[in-house]
Formats: C-alpha cells, structure tokens, sequence
C-alpha cells in the first residue's frame, strides 16, 4: 500500500516573485465504493458481520449524519473527526444589505460538509507503515504518448 503522488509546477501567488515552484499533489488510485469498503471491512476486521450488515450500517450512518446537519448540530465521530456545514454566500456592501436584506433562497449559493479530521487523522505522514509513491504527471504521460505515436516503426 502507497500514497500516490505527482509532482506539479505552479504559479508562486505569495510574495512578490511571481516564479514557479513545484508541488506534491496526492493522486488517488481509484475510487473505493461503499460495497467495497464494506466487504474490506467485513473481512479485514474482525467483525462477524457480512459485508452486506456492514453496507446497511453505512447507509444508517449517512442518513443520520445528513439528519443532525440538516438539523444544524456538528457531528462528532470520535476517531473520525467533526463533520460540519459551510455556506457559501452572496458577499453584501452594508448598503447593499440595508437596501435588499438578506434572501437565503437568493442570496445563498451553496451549503457543503465539511470535515475536520482527528488527530489521528490528521498526518497520515506520522502513522506507521506509509509509503510514498511518485507517479508520472499526466503531462508526462501524454507526451511519452504522443512521443511514441509520431516515432517512424524500426
């Protein structure tokens, strides 16, 4: 098991030298579905539990976090962390308030969870067992590509 990573240049936009610089940026592999993290669950853990009860569970878990958010409260999950809402809204003059108040249904944009990990979350740097991978950018691999494409066959 590896955390991925590419390496990628970007634009300094703090300071006033403007140069580049370059970046890790975690790449993900492939995305893991409910089903599968419920069987890996199931099966890695100890739990006398069919990857199907392990599903259901998860399912019973999203809805009731949904609830309390939509309900307002934060959402503790001990080693998980503290899941929470954030708006995103219309940014108004005080004159522009005072003219046309404040509409949520306009004025709104968008509410999204938010996470806070634990600290045992935080790094997974610092835990045991993690190693790095380095994975080629996708500007590399669409140049060795194109590279390979117009190259005369031998």
């Amino acid at each position: 098991m590896a955390i991925h990573y590419t390496l990628t240049s970007c634009k300094n936009l703090v300071g006033n030298n403007g140069g580049k610089k370059i970046y890790a940026r975690a790449q993900s592999v492939r995305t893991v579905s409910k089903t599968e993290l419920a069987r890996y669950a199931a099966e890695h853990y100890g739990v006398n539990l069919d990857n199907h009860c392990v599903e259901s569970v998860i399912d019973m878990l999203k809805r009731s976090l949904v609830d309390m958010l939509k309900a307002g409260n934060r959402v503790s999950l001990d080693e998980l962390g503290t899941f929470y809402c954030h708006i995103d809204s219309v940014s108004k003059t005080e004159e522009e308030y005072e003219e046309e108040g404040f509409k949520p249904s306009r004025d709104i944009k968008a509410v999204t969870v938010k996470w806070q990990p634990s600290e045992d979350l935080k790094s997974l740097k610092d835990s045991d067992f993690v190693e790095f991978k380095q994975k080629p950018s996708k500007r590399a691999v669409r140049s060795k590509l194109k590279e390979s494409m117009t190259k005369p066959e031998e």
